[in-house]
């Protein structure tokens, strides 16, 4: 992204000596179609029943990744910040600064405005949207101390103001405090709770039926938390949250009353997460990150707080480089931290400017084998999480003056037809579909 600064002299300092190669990072190689050969299907399906080794989890579908752009449209007044397919794939919703927008999607490829609605405040874009399960309610968070609740089918906002809320007589939010902010919100399962993360560094459950906060870790992290999201939203009980701290952590609801502590630690990025996004098998996530990396986890692996506090005390890995508007120092640096446990790491893509978000491909028709993110250059990337290579990457055709407007912060892959869609600084959603 134009604009950005390299600061010299600074690479050096933040490698240490136990720094191990990173000898599970193939995404400088690209996908062949042998990587996606699995043979007749009927020897495949012969094989599978009597239990010799092979893929046999495939889908024919897994051919049809996204590979042309299908469509630029609709405009919008300013940068599209999030945009996102539903789960049952019939509505996509998105969000510029001040505006959301609802769109039917029952036609994939002919879509029709649903919904439109211009919000008032003094917040300056909208951080996160997320779509309740039930897929009635909209949820949407701000440069400030509440959240904003939208039905689908009509034009009511109701605001959920958390500097009325307390736990144990403790104020979460100072009511004059203007720099408090929610940087990320996700439904739970049932619809009626939220959690969220904010730049005070904490996690917040709060039940939108009882209108009360009824979780709070006031210093879950010690950085913004950028991202949380639950691993599981049919339990509902365990939740990642990724932060500029630079780790995720890992939390289990049903101990946080009694401790107050994670589970367990994710290390492995150098710099601020910025996204994290589960596979809803209770087990694997995927993040992004400042340093300019896509990692891919099995909490199964995560650390204890107490070795991940020791580590980063003993090791000055993280720059803190200002990634609005400098490059990264570490940006061709590729061996990774010793204490590292991460199944994969993925280059290749920008994040620069905002929190740039990724995802898992859909299971219905890919089977969960691709991971999927934006890009500051206005690129969407589409990585394979079997053979680590990159399958693809879409191209944003936009030759004019203003590149920097081609950032692509949030991507949504449509859950049953190869469509992906991408949400553009450039005021507008780029749709990709599969062309033979």
């Amino acid at each position: 992204m134009n604009g950005f600064s390299f600061q010299s002299g600074t690479n050096q300092a933040y490698q240490s000596a136990d720094d191990v190669p990173d000898d599970r990072s193939f995404s400088d190689s690209f996908l062949t179609a042998e990587d996606l050969e699995y043979g007749p299907v009927q020897d495949s399906i012969m094989n599978r029943e009597f239990g010799l080794p092979g893929p046999w989890n495939f889908s024919c579908s897994n051919r049809l990744i996204p590979n042309k752009l299908y469509s630029e449209g609709p405009l919008f007044d300013n940068w599209v910040f999030n945009g996102q397919f539903s789960q049952s794939g019939d509505m996509y919703y998105c969000t510029t600064q001040k505006q959301i927008r609802i769109f039917n999607t029952t036609d994939p490829l002919n879509w029709t405005l649903q919904k439109s609605l211009d919000v008032n405040g003094s917040f300056w874009s909208f951080n996160d949207v997320d779509l309740s399960p039930c897929e009635k309610y909209l949820i949407l968070s701000s440069f400030e101390s509440k959240l904003r609740l939208t039905p689908i089918d009509d034009s009511n906002i109701d605001d959920y103001n958390f500097t009325q809320g307390s736990i144990n007589g403790v104020t979460t939010y100072d009511a004059i405090d203007t720099n408090a902010g929610i940087f990320s919100v996700k439904f739970s399962g049932d619809s009626n709770k939220v959690i969220v993360g904010t730049n005070r560094r904490s996690l917040e459950m709060y039940d939108l039926v009882k209108k009360k906060l009824v979780c709070s870790v006031q210093k879950a992290h010690d950085d913004d938390v950028n991202s949380v999201c639950f691993m599981d939203p049919e339990k509902s009980n365990i939740i990642a949250s990724g932060s500029d701290e630079s780790c995720i952590k890992i939390w289990d609801l049903r101990c946080l009353k009694y401790d107050g502590l994670p589970q367990g630690v994710l290390v492995g990025h150098r710099e601020g997460v910025t996204y994290v996004s589960p596979k809803y098998d209770g087990i694997s996530l995927v993040s992004n990150s400042k340093d300019q990396t896509l990692k891919l986890w099995d909490i199964r692996t995560m650390t204890s707080q107490k070795v991940y506090i020791e580590f980063k005390r003993s090791h000055r890995y993280q720059t803190y480089f200002d990634y609005r508007w400098e490059r990264y120092p570490l940006k061709n640096y590729t061996k990774k931290l010793a204490a590292d446990t991460s199944l994969m790491t993925f280059r290749g893509h920008a994040v620069f400017g905002t929190c740039i978000r990724c995802f898992f491909s859909p299971l219905f028709s890919t089977g969960q084998r691709f991971i999927y993110t934006g890009s500051s250059d206005g690129d969407v990337h589409i990585f394979d999480s079997v053979t680590g290579k990159t399958a693809r990457i879409l191209k944003d055709p936009y030759d004019g003056p203003l590149q920097e407007t081609k950032l692509i912060r949030d991507v949504s892959w449509h859950p049953f037809v190869p469509l992906l869609c991408a949400a553009s600084f450039r005021k507008t959603i780029l749709s990709y579909n599969y062309s033979s």
